[in-house]
């Protein structure tokens, strides 16, 4: 199931790597559009991916090469941004040494229970730190941008949640 209607796949990937350049934990996702779109009225949002959606294999793969590339590289949290192209081909787009941003930290903490900018400032410090490993089924996010108009009405909705 995709998350949005794109016809780019746009996909990230955010992990730990330790002192030896292990990973320590990794969770790819999806977005929901390029986040530059959100400027011209689409959302901005990211859902994670299950452990047997096909593509998470790819983007672990795919990750290895990258780091791979790269190397040394910090003990710390990164953030790497993927395209998929309507062939299938997975093409990289940028990387970050730092926490993920929107809310997607918040996303990890309620999924994981890795909170990953106290890792991200744990692993540079040279702290102890534990990554479990139990998820729950999904989380995502998203924010709408505003558009002009009224709110004419409410409706409520009865949800129910842990959270």
């Amino acid at each position: 199931m995709r998350f949005s209607h794109n016809p780019v796949f746009i996909f990230r990937s955010d992990f730990t790597e330790g002192e030896n350049n292990e990973i320590l934990f990794v969770q790819p996702g999806e977005n929901a559009h390029p986040c530059f779109d959100f400027m011209s009225g689409k959302i901005t949002g990211s859902i994670t991916l299950p452990a047997d959606n096909p593509i998470v294999a790819e983007l672990i793969a795919f990750n290895h090469k990258v780091l791979m590339a790269l190397r040394p590289l910090p003990n710390c949290t990164m953030h790497v941004e993927i395209f998929r192209k309507a062939n299938g081909e997975l093409v990289f787009l940028e990387i970050a040494c730092r926490a993920p941003g929107g809310m997607i930290v918040q996303m990890h903490e309620q999924r994981c229970g890795i909170n990953f900018e106290q890792a991200h400032f744990a692993m540079q410090m040279k702290l102890p730190i534990e990554f479990t490993s139990y998820q729950r089924p999904h989380c995502a996010w998203a924010w709408f941008p505003m558009r002009e108009g009224t709110v004419q009405t409410l409706k409520s909705v009865a949800v129910e949640s842990l959270h």
